[in-house]
């Protein structure tokens, strides 16, 4: 589904999950500039037929990652049907916490697995090499499988959701169509300390360049990028459930503890 013109009104004058990758330098195919002015409408975006593609096919690539989720996959519904949509057909969520930042999930779950969400991309088939292997055949978290715009994305995702349904996300499923008969499916899982590297960056850039009561000067080469880091991850760690998960303690961490010298994934 193409975003609507209330969509792109909301979003313009906020920092977006899908284009704050971009924002902060974690795009390989655009520059932090380049994003910023296709956020503004001050160019045309780029034309790509897998992107648009993947708004044609989202629901019928979320059908077919039911051969390898278990039942309640069948229960994904648009993200309007949350309170944070401001109008029947928009599924534009915003943090009520950080009114500056905002998402558009392809689909959410509710009720008895509420806290999840599904993001689509559609992608040609050279992209499979951008992605490793298949999720936990190597025995490690799959955040670390995916390219870091994906990932970026999906906690930035997390943390609009959890602010809308007062519920703690943990995680997004990343599926990911390359053409062939099944999409891979990749369970990114919350990082609290990486989303709160981003929760800061995002701001700053928000404020600089997005914010109209502010300067709204585009992307300064000399701070470029906004980078973020996330703590130190294990290259092997046990696998957990989904009940474990939940019973998980969320480690709450001031932002002066943050590390924002280096990129992530470096």
């Amino acid at each position: 589904m193409s975003l609507t013109e209330l969509q792109m009104e909301r979003r313009k004058t906020r920092f977006t999950a899908s284009t704050g990758p971009s924002f902060l330098g974690y795009n390989p195919y655009e520059s932090p500039h380049a994003a910023w002015e296709r956020h503004l409408g001050l160019s045309e975006p780029p034309e790509n037929a897998f992107t648009s593609g993947g708004h044609d096919f989202e629901e019928a690539i979320a059908a077919a990652a039911r051969h390898v989720k278990p039942e309640w996959w069948e229960g994904r519904k648009r993200p309007r049907v949350l309170v944070g949509s401001g109008k029947p057909d928009d599924d534009t969520l915003i943090d009520p916490q950080h009114d500056w930042l905002c998402a558009t999930p392809d689909f959410i779950f509710t009720g008895e697995h509420g806290g999840e969400s599904i993001q689509v991309k559609n992608h040609e088939p050279r992209m499979m090499r951008s992605y490793q292997d298949r999720p936990g055949a190597l025995g490690v978290w799959d955040n670390a499988l995916v390219p870091a715009q994906y990932m970026l994305q999906c906690q930035l995702e997390m943390i609009v959701l959890s602010g809308v349904t007062k519920i703690g996300q943990l995680l997004v499923y990343l599926t990911a169509h390359f053409g062939g008969a099944r999409p891979r499916v990749y369970r990114i899982r919350r990082d609290e300390r990486l989303q709160v590297a981003l929760l800061k960056a995002g701001y700053e850039f928000w404020l600089a360049c997005i914010d109209k009561s502010g300067p709204r000067l585009p992307p300064d080469p000399a701070r470029w990028p906004w980078r973020v880091r996330a703590g130190p991850e294990p290259r092997r760690t046990p696998k957990l459930d989904r009940a474990a998960l939940l019973m998980a303690p969320v480690p709450e961490l001031p932002m002066s503890e943050i590390d924002l010298g280096q990129p992530f994934g470096e």
